[in-house]
This record gives C-alpha cells, structure tokens and sequence, in this order.
C-alpha cells in the first residue's frame, strides 16, 4: 500500500510540473502529505478505542483458528487392552529378623541408646535365667507386653526366676514390647528392628504366693 501511494505522488508530481512548475508542484505535495498526516491522526486519537477492540479480536480470531488446527490433529486408535490373566495372589510375609540380619542394619553402639529404662517389676523368687528371643516370638501375639510375670505364665522360665535376661538366638517376626532385666545387644536390636521396644527393669522381691 505505501508503494502505491509513493507512485500515485510520483504521477501527481509529474502532472503538477508540467502544468504549473516544480516548486508549485513540491509545496502542493507538501502541504497534501500536511493534511493527510493530521487527517490520519485525528482519526486515531478519536476511533483509538475501536482500532485497540479491532485489534483485539483479530488475536483471538487467530488463537482460536490455532486451536482448532491443534484440536484437528490426528492421534491413530489405541490398542485394545490386553486380556488379564488370572494370577495367584502373592502374600508378602511380615519382615522376619534374626541375629544376622539385625546386626547387619544397626551398630552396637547405637544398639545401646535403644534400651529404655523404666518401671519396677514386682515378682517373687531367687534365680536368675535366660530367654530367647525366638522363643518370646511364638509365645506371644504382636503388640503384646512381656514381662518376667507373663513369661511364668506361660512357661518360657522356671516358676522361681527372679531376673530374666533376653538373648538373640531364634527369629522374631512380630512387635513386642519386652520388659526384662538384660539383653543382648542383638536382641535389643531385633525388638527394635521388629517396630517393638527393649525396656530394662529393676525385680522388686514379693514374697512367693503359697500354693
């Protein structure tokens, strides 16, 4: 469009030389390209507010002819699923820990920061003996306390122990939470590994019930 209003000057001019001299012909045009330059202006300041909501519409005109030729590209048809096949159900058992392993994952020195002091266990008796933690294992549900009491109970010590020591030989697959007056350092690390505690208590002397 410029180019062709440069030549529609270019033939005016020439017109205007010819007719009436070149310097009348230049201050005609001057005074031409005056007018117009004003004219333009005037007519933007005025119909600015059109020309910003014309512009306005011809973007998002040209954002929606994108999304649709985005919308209209091909995507070729998924595979049909495969058919299922029947499968045995696979029954992943509790973590089962035994010395090895609990020495493996945790060291002694912090095998002693995991031992808890706690309460008086009131029982009667003389001896001193030992348990197993294998034992306590199948003796006992998860989540269970175990003191030196319940461990009589069900027969794990003779009937007359009065301190009770835990040691690591066996497997322990549940939590526990094992009150007793020692333990191995790889016992207190399978308790703990087991998500269950190793509290050391102090015996309190009663006397023996009479049968």
């Amino acid at each position: 469009m410029f180019f062709a209003l440069m030549e529609s000057f270019v033939e005016v001019k020439k017109l205007l030389d010819s007719v009436s001299g070149r310097k009348t012909a230049e201050g005609f045009l001057l005074v031409l390209c005056a007018l117009i330059t004003a004219l333009f202006i005037t007519v933007f300041t005025v119909q600015r507010d059109r020309f910003l909501r014309l512009s306005a519409m011809a973007r998002i005109g040209r954002r929606e002819r994108h999304s649709r030729r985005s919308a209209e590209v091909y995507f070729p048809p998924a595979l049909p699923a495969p058919k299922e096949e029947a499968r045995e159900e696979i029954i992943i058992p509790k973590s089962v820990f035994d010395a090895e392993r609990a020495d493996s994952l945790i060291s002694d020195k912090m095998a002693k920061n995991l031992i808890h002091k706690t309460e008086v266990v009131k029982t009667f008796g003389k001896k001193r003996t030992l348990v197993n933690i294998g034992e306590l294992s199948r003796a006992f549900s998860d989540g269970e306390r175990v003191d030196i009491n319940r461990m009589k109970a069900v027969g794990l010590i003779p009937y007359d122990a009065f301190e009770v020591k835990v040691l690591a030989a066996g497997t322990l697959d549940k939590k526990l939470f094992v009150y007793a007056n020692g333990f191995s350092k790889t016992a207190v690390k399978m308790i703990a590994l087991s998500g269950g505690e190793a509290l050391k208590v102090r015996s309190l002397r009663v006397k023996m019930p009479r049968c």
